[in-house]
């Protein structure tokens, strides 16, 4: 049996109770004759077909930032109800937080396809769910089903004209951080429990019921039914019992579902995390989030376990979470380290009070890390450093050399908040972008647990960081990280990379000093897996030839 850790008394849950939307007939029939079923905001299941479903002007349609389209109808906004995100003070800054979780979620994927999402009115009550998201799903035939997100993003046609792929609900009767800054103490992370949700609409969810049955309605109840991609990996821990099999035959039950003994076994995330995920299966069933989630005992920082405490920040997926989208078949850090994609991203904005449409097309090259990854464009929420320098050095050939340092980080940091490469399966990524923003050099680390020329690679700081140190630069030419956490002005982190080729290290990125030739506010940052960005913008070229680049923030 697992130790379940759980939250503060005052966290609470945050999502669908294991599904909030479901097309109950299969895709074979027309559009009048098939019925859609629907979890709505206060847990209540709907029944309507899907020609009925009520049909809304895209109020704000947001791109997201490289690859694929996401469309966003926000109900209060159509219907003008001055609340949630129509609401007149904090509704533009809810949707714009809304926008910057979406760019992250499209910075993390390669699908090239199409995400509609549609956000309900908005509830005020201040009780129940947080929020509440799920996937339409079709209900025919019995099997296991990505959803409507998975198909759209992934294949690029759209499975219904009729519905959105992605229904979400948000109570704005808590006190919330609205926009992308830290949260107050007392505040729940509104950019935080978005991704949690989205997430769960991308997939990671289970459509079990509590006796093992699944909640969408079938010809066969009890024998099969319609499960969730997701579901196909759930098997419990001791035995090893698959709780659902081809075709979508039952073998869970009540039992196994409150076991405390179910893990995921996705092959991407288990290798991610170091053994099959625990999944949150509590001795009591707790509707709404039994099975739909990772169980705590993942860590604090995840983002997708049951509940989140307020004040509490969770936005950058943990690597294993990451993985749990490819198993499910997402495309993204799946690939070799070293994978270099090149796509083509379109930006469409449409309003209801402006009849101008603009439309953008740019290529984007990206070279994705495993693990931590530095993103086509800066991580919208980091950490920012007061003080920091950015100096790649190329005049020595075979002797390249880079040095990237963070200091005075304006608020609070812990060791927490870094992760465990210790002990666990923390990896950084270091990354560089240009004046506009675009990534000029990533680097990856992902040696948690390891060993770097017969010693660790990491050692702990104590209790207030972590240190990396690796005499081969094998990894992408990374000699040394450091990161101290403290009080405000505190903190601080730097990273240094070198090659040598007399000694047969030649890991390092040359010709980064040309892309950064010209510049004159480039932005450097540091991410770990396990959620922390620390940042920082130069204000102060030092040196700009075409052998060095030095600037620094002073």
């Amino acid at each position: 049996m697992r130790l379940l850790v759980r939250l503060s008394a005052v966290a609470f849950t945050l999502t669908v109770a294991a599904l909030s939307c479901a097309v109950l007939v299969g895709p074979g029939l027309a559009a009048e004759d098939r019925q859609v079923g629907y979890r709505d905001g206060d847990g209540n299941w709907q029944l309507i077909y899907e020609s009925d479903w009520p049909q809304q002007p895209e109020a704000v349609v947001e791109r997201a930032a490289a690859v694929g389209t996401y469309n966003v109808t926000y109900l209060d906004v159509t219907t003008a109800t001055g609340i949630g995100f129509d609401d007149p003070v904090e509704g533009a800054t809810r949707r714009a937080t809304v926008a910057a979780v979406l760019s992250y979620v499209d910075a993390v994927l390669n699908e090239l396809g199409t995400l509609d999402i549609e956000f309900q009115v908005s509830q005020l009550d201040g009780s129940g769910f947080l929020a509440a998201a799920g996937p339409f799903v079709f209900g025919a035939p019995d099997g296991f089903a990505g959803g409507f997100a998975f198909d759209h993003l992934t294949t690029g046609i759209d499975p219904s004209g009729a519905v959105p792929d992605v229904v979400t609900t948000v109570d704005f009767g808590y006190s919330w951080n609205s926009g992308t800054g830290n949260p107050a103490f007392g505040e729940f992370d509104l950019f935080s429990v978005i991704l949690h949700e989205v997430t769960h609409g991308l997939g990671i969810l289970s459509f079990a019921a509590s006796d093992g049955t699944s909640l969408i309605a079938n010809n066969n109840p009890g024998v099969s039914g319609v499960f969730a991609a997701f579901d196909s990996f759930l098997e419990t821990d001791v035995g090893g019992k698959d709780l659902y099999l081809a075709g979508g035959v039952i073998n869970a039950n009540a039992a196994d579902l409150t076991s405390n003994d179910v893990v995921f076994t996705g092959p991407l995330a288990t290798t991610a995390f170091g053994s099959s995920p625990p999944i949150y299966s509590p001795s009591t069933w707790n509707n709404g989030s039994s099975m739909a989630h990772f169980d705590f005992g993942v860590g604090s920082t995840a983002i997708m376990t049951p509940s989140i405490a307020p004040g509490a920040k969770k936005r950058v997926y943990r690597a294993f979470e990451i993985e749990t989208l490819a198993d499910i078949g997402y495309l993204f850090t799946a690939l070799p380290p070293t994978t270099t994609i090149t796509t083509t991203s379109t930006i469409t904005t449409t309003t209801t009070t402006s009849t101008t449409t603009s439309t953008t097309t740019s290529s984007t090259t990206t070279t994705l890390p495993a693990g931590a990854a530095c993103s086509s464009s800066p991580q919208p929420v980091c950490t920012a450093a007061v003080r920091a320098k950015l100096d790649y050095n190329e005049e020595r050939v075979g002797k390249e050399k880079m040095k990237l340092q963070w200091k005075k980080v304006a608020t609070t940091t812990t060791q927490g908040a870094f992760g465990d490469p210790v002990g666990d399966s923390t990896s950084v990524a270091l990354c560089i972008y240009d004046d506009l923003g675009g990534l000029v050099q990533g680097f990856s680390v992902a040696r948690a647990g390891q060993t770097c020329a017969s010693k660790p690679c990491w050692k702990a700081k104590g209790t207030k960081g972590y240190g990396y140190k690796d005499k081969d630069n094998s990894t992408d030419g990374i000699a040394k990280i450091g990161y101290v956490s403290g009080d405000p002005g505190k903190g601080k982190a730097d990273a240094k990379g070198k090659n040598s080729a007399a000694k047969f290290q030649t890991a390092l990125p040359t010709g980064v000093v040309a892309l950064l030739t010209g510049n004159i506010a480039p932005t450097i940052q540091m991410l770990t897996s396990d959620g922390l960005c620390i940042g920082a913008t130069m204000n102060e070229i030092k040196k700009d030839t075409d052998s060095q680049y030095k600037a620094q923030l002073k």
